[in-house]
C-alpha cells in the first residue's frame, strides 16, 4: 500500500510511536524491511539517499521499490533522504516517489526556507511530502546543563543562520561520526527557528539536531531530549519531527525521543554494518564453502530479523524471542 508521509506520521505521533525509515540500496534490503513491516503489521518508510547513487541507481532503484509498495499489505511510503539538488529531486518525484527530503541544511536559513516553500508548492500539488533538516548533525555530548536554552540568539551564530555550518556527512559512509561540537548550542537545532522555517515553508517533516550523527559514533550519544520537547510546542501541529543517525542510539534514549515528539526515525548504519559482520562471520564459520545465493538469503534474514527488532523498539514493543 503506497502513502506519503503526511499519512502515516500524524497517526504515529497521537499513538506515541515512530515510523521506522531504512535506506533500501538493494532488492534483498526492500525485501527484508517490508516483510519485517508486515509481520508486525505497521507501516514503515523505504529510502533512497541521493549519496548512495552510484552503486544504487536512481532509476533503476526507484521501480523494484515502488512495485513493493504497492504489493505491500501495509502502508509504506517511498522517500527520497538527503536529496542534495533539484535536478536529483525532481527525478525522484517523476519517478513516482511519495515523498521527498531536500537537504539544504548546509545553507543559510533564508535561502534553506526558501527554496523548500518553492519545494513544497510544487511537491503538494503532486500530494507528494516533504521533508527538510533545520541544523548541525552532531555527535557532540549533552551540554553540561539539564537543557539548552531554546533562544534564537543563544542557539544560532549570526555566520550560521540556519542553524548549520556545514554539510552533515552521507547516511551511507562508515566513517567515525563528526567531532563533538564546542558549542552544541550552534548545531542544535532551535525550537523558535524550527517554528519559524515550518511556518514559512509549509514542510510536512522537519529533520532536527539535538545530538545524533550519522555513520558511526566514536562515544556513547547523549541527546538533548527537552529540545525535542521545545521543538514539538513550538512546531505547528502538522509539521512532524524527524531523527536522524538513530543506529548506535541506546533504546532508552529513542524511546524518550519519540515520547517527547520524534514520529520518524532514520536507520540504516546499524542494519548495514551489522548485516556486513554477520556474514563474514557465517563465511569465516564455513571456509567460504558457501553459495552466493545462500550468502543473499543469510543476509535477507538477518536483515529482516534486524528491521523488526528496531521497528518493535519504535512502536514501544517489547522485544521479540527468536
Amino acid at each position: 500500500m503506497l502513502v506519503n508521509l503526511k499519512e502515516i506520521l500524524s497517526q504515529a505521533e497521537n499513538a506515541r510511536y515512530a515510523v521506522g525509515c531504512f535506506n533500501t540500496p538493494n532488492p534483498e534490503t526492500i525485501q527484508a524491511v517490508i516483510a519485517a513491516a508486515e509481520e508486525e503489521q505497521l507501516p514503515v518508510i523505504l529510502a533512497h539517499a541521493q549519496s548512495m547513487d552510484p552503486p544504487a541507481l536512481l532509476e533503476e532503484i526507484a521501480p523494484a521499490m515502488l512495485r513493493s509498495a504497492r504489493r505491500a499489505s501495509v502502508p509504506v511510503c517511498v522517500h527520497l533522504d538527503h536529496g542534495r539538488d533539484w535536478r536529483y529531486v525532481s527525478r525522484a518525484m517523476d519517478l513516482g516517489f511519495t515523498s521527498v527530503m531536500f537537504d539544504l541544511s548546509d545553507k543559510p536559513f533564508e535561502e534553506n526556507a526558501a527554496e523548500i516553500q518553492k519545494l513544497c508548492q510544487i511537491a503538494h500539488d503532486r500530494q507528494i511530502t516533504v521533508e527538510a533538516e533545520l541544523g548541525l548533525l552532531t555527535a557532540a555530548p549533552a551540554p553540561a546543563t539539564a537543557s539548552i536554552p531554546a533562544t534564537e540568539s543563544t542557539a544560532q551564530s549570526p555566520s550560521s543562520a540556519s542553524g548549520s555550518a556545514a554539510q552533515p556527512p552521507s547516511t551511507a559512509s562508515d566513517s567515525p561520526a563528526a567531532p563533538p561540537s564546542s558549542a552544541p548550542s550552534v548545531s542544535y537545532t532551535d525550537p523558535l527557528q524550527a517554528a519559524r522555517f515550518a511556518r514559512l515553508t509549509g514542510v510536512d517533516a522537519l529533520t532536527v539536531c539535538f545530538g545524533t550523527a550519522h555513520g558511526q559514533y566514536k562515544l556513547p550519544p547523549r541527546l538533548d531530549i527537552d529540545r525535542v520537547h521545545q521543538i514539538r510546542r513550538q512546531l505547528d501541529a502538522c509539521c512532524r519531527i524527524v531523527m536522524h543517525g538513530a543506529s548506535g542510539v541506546d533504546d532508552a534514549q529513542i524511546r524518550a525521543a519519540i515520547e517527547a515528539g520524534v514520529s520518524k526515525i532514520n536507520y540504516y548504519s546499524g542494519i548495514s554494518r551489522g548485516c556486513s559482520q554477520h556474514i563474514y562471520s557465517r563465511l569465516t564459520q564455513c571456509g567460504g564453502n558457501m553459495h552466493w545465493h545462500a550468502v543473499h538469503q543469510e543476509a535477507l534474514q538477518f536483515m529482516k530479523r534486524h528491521a523488526q527488532e528496531k521497528i518493535r523498539l519504535f512502536a514501544g514493543r517489547q522485544p521479540k524471542e527468536i
